[in-house]
Parts: structure tokens; C-alpha cells; sequence
């Protein structure tokens, strides 16, 4: 019993003393803790980039709360009182690297959407059982962008769906039924300079015009090999002179349409 005792208390004597050295190493840096915040800081934000997944939000929050309490209870504790100082400036570290990524993060889909995505790999992360691949000139068909929001062609139910900027949904239009305004398999979906919103529609083999309401303005295409018709659509993209572009799966080909060979509607009328 006497030598369990002895060793406990030496134990303790041991920890006391280390946190005793760290307090007084500390207190010498004194006049140069300032110059430490940066390092404890990075090492906060290092822990952010580090984690596998994407933390909640509150995480950083309640770890600076906790550590700025406690740090304000143990006061009279030196040792703690550092460690937990130390603690609260990698706590800033980690809410800054959130609420960064919060504020420059780009629009994400609020569900799961299956799409043909095209661009130039730059970095690729494997990171069990998945893998996080950097991609630049990135092309996702399903998917049109414009200044202030996101068209997405859903071939699940058959309708096109609208969201905002930060993946709120807006509205959305077209079903599985007959009707020159429905779909039977919508694909591919391009935004033009005007805010017009063309869609293939690969089982009619047309192309529905759109204003950015959902109001449809005109179709062209239809099925054949001709110049003009189309076969199993697959695509679209629009460039900046308003030529259309439109990829063929059936004709396996790419026609051209530029903006005096639209339908007279699909030009003249405005969104």
C-alpha cells in the first residue's frame, strides 16, 4: 500500500511538475504570445482541411464557446489556463476555415442527380471507399447556369426543376404526360444570353424553347436524318453568338443552328 501511495503521489508529482513547466515556458513567452496566434490559429484550420467529411457548422462555434468558459474558470490555474488558451485560438482557427467555406461555397443540389460530368482532371484524393476529383473546364449535362440561377433536367420525373444560387428551389415545370410543354426524357438543357432556356427532350427528338418561367416559347427538331430534324437528341450548348448546338445520339452527329434558322417565335419573342 505504501508503495502504491508513493508511486501515485510521484505520478502526480510528475504531472504537476510538467504542467508547472509549460506554465512558466509560456510565461517567458510573454512578450511574444502574439507572434504564437498565427501558428495556433493555422493549426485550427489545418484540423478543418483535414477532417474527411465536412463538419457541422456549430462544431468550431461550441469548441470556442467551451474553451473561451473554461479558460475564463481556470484563471487561477496556470497550466490549464495556457492549454486552454492554446485550445480557444485552434477552436478561431476552425470556425474562420468554416465560415469561409461557407461564404465562397458554390451551389450544391439539395438532393442526389445523376449526370454526364466532362472536364480536365487537375487533382484527384483517394480517400476510401470514394474519391475527391478536382476537375477545371468542367461540362455537366442536365445542368445550365445562369446569372442567378440553376436549371436542372430531372429524367426521373420527367420535368425540368429551378434553384437558386445557393440550392434553394424555386419552381419547376413539365411532367410524364402528353402535352407540347411536357417531357418524355428530358437530357440535355443550355441557358442563351436572353435568359432563354432550350431542352432536348431525347424521346421526341425535339428541342423545347422556355422563357425563364417555364412559359414555352417554341420547339424545333423532330425525328429524321435530314438537316433540321433529329434523332434521339442527346445534348446542347449555346455559345455566345447564339448558335445552337445540338448533339445526336441516334444520327450519332452534331447540328449547328444559328439564331436566324430558330423557329420565328423561339427569335422574336423575349423573356
Amino acid at each position: 500500500m505504501t508503495i502504491a501511495a508513493e508511486t501515485k503521489r510521484s505520478d502526480g508529482e510528475r504531472r504537476a511538475g510538467l504542467g508547472s513547466l509549460i506554465a512558466a515556458s509560456f510565461s517567458q513567452e510573454a512578450d511574444r504570445w502574439m507572434l504564437w496566434l498565427p501558428v495556433f490559429l493555422a493549426s485550427g484550420i489545418g484540423f478543418y482541411f483535414a477532417l474527411p467529411i465536412e463538419p457541422p457548422l456549430w462544431l468550431g462555434l461550441t469548441m470556442l464557446c467551451l474553451s473561451a468558459t473554461a479558460l475564463i474558470a481556470a484563471r487561477t490555474r496556470p497550466a490549464l489556463k495556457w492549454f486552454l488558451a492554446v485550445l480557444m485560438a485552434a477552436s478561431l482557427g476552425l470556425t474562420v476555415a468554416q465560415w469561409r467555406t461557407v461564404l465562397v461555397a458554390a451551389p450544391v443540389l439539395p438532393k442526389e442527380q445523376w449526370a454526364d460530368v466532362t472536364g480536365q482532371v487537375l487533382d484527384v484524393e483517394v480517400d476510401p471507399p470514394g474519391a475527391r476529383i478536382t476537375l477545371d473546364h468542367v461540362t455537366i449535362a442536365g445542368i445550365a447556369v445562369d446569372r442567378e440561377r440553376i436549371y436542372v433536367t430531372d429524367s426521373q420525373v420527367t420535368s425540368v426543376q429551378v434553384f437558386d444560387r445557393k440550392g434553394n428551389f424555386i419552381k419547376g415545370w413539365g411532367r410524364h404526360e402528353m402535352g407540347a410543354q411536357n417531357f418524355s426524357l428530358p437530357e440535355g438543357i443550355a441557358v442563351d444570353g436572353k435568359g432563354r432556356v432550350f431542352v432536348v427532350d431525347a424521346m421526341r427528338h425535339e428541342v423545347k424553347v422556355f422563357d425563364a418561367e417555364g412559359a414555352l416559347l417554341d420547339i424545333f427538331g423532330g425525328p429524321g436524318s435530314t438537316a433540321g430534324s433529329l434523332l434521339y437528341p442527346a445534348d446542347i450548348a449555346i455559345d455566345g453568338t447564339g448558335r445552337v448546338y445540338v448533339v445526336e445520339r441516334g444520327n450519332g452527329r452534331v447540328q449547328i443552328f444559328a439564331e436566324e434558322e430558330l423557329p420565328a417565335t423561339a427569335r422574336k419573342r423575349e423573356p
